[in-house]
Order: structure tokens, then sequence, then C-alpha cells
């Protein structure tokens, strides 16, 4: 017969027992129960103290790497950490869906997961050498996108953990930098020319052709020509640049778009005589007015119909149309001119982009004024399109919403 000590002892040692596997299975509230006077008492109380404390630093852990992981989440840029052997630990869902890594395994080799080797070299260096390092690379994911990726080496104190690579997306910037710098050199192109043709005739003159009674004044009009144009081009320069920074605010008011229309085309009546091209308006009953900036919408007829006089046939028509559909108007200017090869359709609406430049310099075009009308009606809220077949003519259109 077992004495009661020995079932007191037999009891709290399996109290405790049990308590020390709840504690291996993660069950971190358990707690040991025996009473004051039992041999094991003051055992249970450190074991309760330890399990405690084990509780508190386990949920401050998992507070902590919730956290982290609602941080990483939100961050707009790509970014993945490995360990020391270079399997990956972390990765933020902006990678996923930048890199295309939907299926990115923790704890596979980085360079078994994603496969760009620019990436796998910078992030070896980092590993090997332990100094963070910044370069730029372009990746294909499909299109092509640069990046600047700061790779920086963890580590927990003075052992090396691993490293962590951040990627920034700078492909807009790189854009930017090179329309930028096409824009610069494509101004100073144009601004050379008819200075230098200004300089040269103003030289000649000087040299002893204002004698020259015969030709001087055709100098002096080649002067006044030039000057001309260099006055669009800057007029131009600056409207461009007034639209895109947001300095020319938009006064909307119910517009009649074919009233605007003719107001245009009879400021262009001299230029349409002189190439006997007849302007029509097609009269659409019972059109609504659209909500939109007179002045601005009127600068977009205007250049629609002044480019679809210059790069007409000689006696040809241009025909001004609007129709209303559910999310607005959609106005309409064609003309039965050469029409537009197909590879430069896309092109078209570019800055300076001239489909034949010895054309556009004969008329006068500065190269703006359809980068001008584009920049105008997305301004509305609005599209612009181009349909045109070489010989058969071209239609601008562009829309205004409701």
């Amino acid at each position: 017969m077992a004495l009661p000590w020995a079932i007191c002892l037999k009891r709290s040692i399996a109290e405790l027992a049990d308590l020390a596997q709840r504690l291996v299975r993660g069950d971190y509230a358990a707690r040991a129960r025996l009473k004051p006077g039992d041999s094991h008492a003051p055992l249970a109380d450190a074991m309760n103290a330890l399990a405690a404390r084990v509780e508190q630093t386990v949920g401050a852990l998992s507070d902590d790497r919730a956290q982290l992981a609602s941080i990483l989440a939100h961050i707009v840029e790509a970014v993945v950490a490995v360990d020391a052997e270079g399997r990956v630990v972390a990765a933020n869902p902006a990678l996923r869906a930048l890199l295309g890594a939907e299926t990115l395994a923790l704890g596979r080799p980085f360079a078994e997961t994603l496969r760009h080797p620019k990436l796998e070299t910078l992030l070896g260096s980092v590993l090997k050498e332990g100094r963070a390092r910044v370069e730029e690379v372009s990746l294909f994911t499909p299109q092509e996108t640069h990046f600047e990726v700061h790779a920086v080496p963890l580590r927990e104190g003075d052992r090396r953990a691993g490293a962590m690579l951040v990627l920034h997306d700078i492909t807009r910037l790189r854009r930017l930098e090179n329309i930028r710098r096409e824009f610069v050199a494509n101004v100073s192109h144009e601004l050379r020319t008819p200075l230098a043709s200004i300089r040269g005739m103003a030289e000649t003159l000087r040299d002893g052709a204002l004698d020259d009674k015969k030709h001087r004044l055709e100098f002096v009009e080649a002067i006044e020509t030039d000057a001309v144009r260099l006055s669009a081009l800057v007029d131009d320069l600056l409207d461009l640049s007034a639209i895109e920074s947001g300095q020319r605010q938009l006064t909307r008011e119910p517009i009649d778009v074919l009233t605007l229309a003719r107001d245009a085309a009879a400021v262009l009546k001299p230029l349409a005589d002189r190439r006997h091209i007849v302007v029509e308006m097609e009269a659409v009953a019972s059109l609504p007015k659209a909500p939109a900036d007179r002045k601005q919408i009127k600068q977009v007829l205007a250049n629609l119909i002044e480019n679809a006089i210059k790069f007409n046939n000689e006696g040809g028509s241009v025909k001004v149309s609007a129709r209303s559909e559910s999310a607005g108007l959609v106005v309409s200017v064609s003309d039965n001119g050469p029409g537009i090869p197909p590879e430069d359709l896309p092109r078209v609406f570019e800055r300076f982009y001239r489909v034949d430049k010895a054309r556009t310099r004969e008329v006068g075009g500065t190269g703006l004024g359809l980068a001008i009308v584009k920049h105008i009606v997305e301004a509305h809220g609005g599209s612009v399109s181009v349909d045109s077949r070489p010989g058969e003519g071209s239609t601008f259109r562009f829309s205004l919403p409701a």
C-alpha cells in the first residue's frame, strides 16, 4: 500500500511533467496547480513564472513579427532578405508582383526562386564582402524596367546573418530624363535653324546687300518670316509648359464646339483660300453643350483645323463634325490629304515629331501643335486619337466628358 506522501510526490511530479510537455507543444498559457504544502510547490512556482515569462516574450515576438509583416506588405519598393547561405527568409508582396515571383518559397536559395543573374551577382558580393552596395539594374518584368538596387548586409552582433535587397523602380525617372534630353536637343535644333538664317541674312545685308535694291527686300522678308517662326515656337513652348505644369487653370462652362470650330475656321480662312481648301462643318441636331474651357478648346480646334489645311492636298477639303455619346462628345477633324504612314501614327502626338520634316518647315509648323492638343484634351479628362491611310487622308478625334 502506497504511503500518502508517495502519492502526493507522484502526483506533483506528474503535474510538473505535464506542464513541461504543454510548454514544449507551445501552450504557454499552461500552469502547474500544486498546493502550497506540496514538496514540489517551489519548483512549480518557478516553472509557472518561467511559463509566464515565455508567454510574454513569445507574445511580444509575435506582435513584432506581425508589425514587420504589415510594414513589408505596405512598402511600395520590392524587398527580399536572405540568410548567410543565400536562402530567402522574407519577401514582400511588391517583390512578388514586380518580378513575377508569386511562388517564391521561403527557405529556398535566392538563385532558384528568382533567377535574375544581375541580382544574384549583387547579392553574392554583399554576402561575401559584407559591404553595402548600390547599383542600377535593368530587368525585364516582362517589359524593360530600371531599378536602383540597394544591397545591405544583415548582422547579428559581429556575425554576418545575411543580406537584404531593396529595389526602387526608377523607370519613370529614366523615361523623363530621356524625354528632357530629347526635348532640349529638339528645342536647340529648332531654334538654331531660324537663328542661323537670320544671322546669315543680316550679315549679308551688312556686307553690302543693303545697296542691292533688287534683293534686299527679299532678305528682309526672309528675316521677318524666320522671326515669326521663332515667335510661334516660343509661344507654343510657353503654352505647352503652362499646360504640363498645371499653371493654366480650366474655366469650365457649357460650350458649343461647332460654334468654336466656325470661329477658328474663320481666322484660318486666308490660309485655306491660299490653298483653295474648303472647310465644312457637319451640323448635328440637338448637339449638347460640353463643360469645358472655351479658350483652350478653341485652341485645340484651331490647331487641328490648321494642320488639316496645311498638310492637305491643294484644292482639298476639311470637315469638322461632332457627335454625342454616352460618355460625352466626340469631335472629329478630317482631311483628304496624303495621309500618315502606319509606322508614324503612334508618335504623331509627341513633341517635335514630324511625319514630313521638309513639308512641316515649308508650311511653318513648330512640331508642337498636336502635343498641345493632347495635353489640353487630357487635362479635360478626354482622349485623342487618329485614323489615317496613305493617300486617303486623316481623321483626328478628341473626346470631352459630359
